[in-house]
């Protein structure tokens, strides 16, 4: 199998005009910032301590102080001090933000389910299963360093 000819494929497709609607549709907000979202929105309380967020979604504390700045503008998370060690961060989902949250999920929802519907039953499930497994790889691959071509 020529994995780079299929590499090229991939890209020359994934980012094909006629699929940006389809991008559009699953991100918004900004790079990285849909996944905070989602993680908050996933956590007891919906509150994390800011290092939890770097680990999770595998970027820089400094990415995450810059995510936060925005959403803090915003009304979408709020800051403060863990009572107990003052020198941890906590990030907590406001109401605002649960309700961004929800709105934008249901709107991403309702697109990817027109995708869908358009794909067909067995395209759609195997394109469901193939994101799974990409996650699945994706997981492992941040288990242990990339393997270097051969």
């Amino acid at each position: 199998m020529d994995y780079k000819a299929l590499t090229e494929d991939f890209i020359t497709n994934a980012i094909d005009p006629r699929v940006e609607s389809f991008w559009r549709a699953i991100a918004y907000l900004g790079h990285g910032v849909a996944p905070m979202l989602l993680f908050l929105y996933r956590q007891d309380g919906y509150t994390a301590y800011a290092g939890e967020i770097s680990r999770a979604l595998h970027v820089s504390t400094a990415r995450v102080a810059s995510m936060l700045n925005n959403l803090e503008e915003r009304g979408m998370v709020c800051r403060f001090r863990d009572q107990e060690d003052h020198r941890r961060i906590l990030v907590e989902l406001t109401p605002r933000g649960r309700a961004f949250y929800e709105e934008k999920k249901e709107e991403a929802r309702q697109n990817l389910e027109q995708f869908l519907r358009g794909m067909g039953e067995a395209d759609a499930v195997e394109l469901t299963h193939l994101l799974a497994r990409i996650a699945e790889i994706n997981e492992k691959r941040a288990e242990r360093p990339l393997a270097k071509e051969e």
